[in-house]
């Protein structure tokens, strides 16, 4: 993965801090992104739908 910053991915998350994943909050889910330790799916909200352009992007960051 490129080095890519936490509030790069950031941007592209739902940002609700909805409580679905483990992570519990969107920016602990952008640190576990980042660092490898989690991966785009576990991020339900994203996939719940009207996300598709911020997947793509966060797809293209963490490659």
């Amino acid at each position: 993965m490129k080095n890519v910053s936490l509030f790069d991915l950031l941007d592209y998350l739902p940002r609700t801090d909805c409580g679905t994943c483990v992570s519990g909050n969107c920016t602990e889910f952008a640190r576990r992104l980042q660092s490898e330790e989690a991966t785009l799916d576990e991020c339900k909200r994203l996939f719940a739908g009207g996300y598709e352009e911020e997947i793509e992007e966060l797809k293209d960051l963490l490659k």
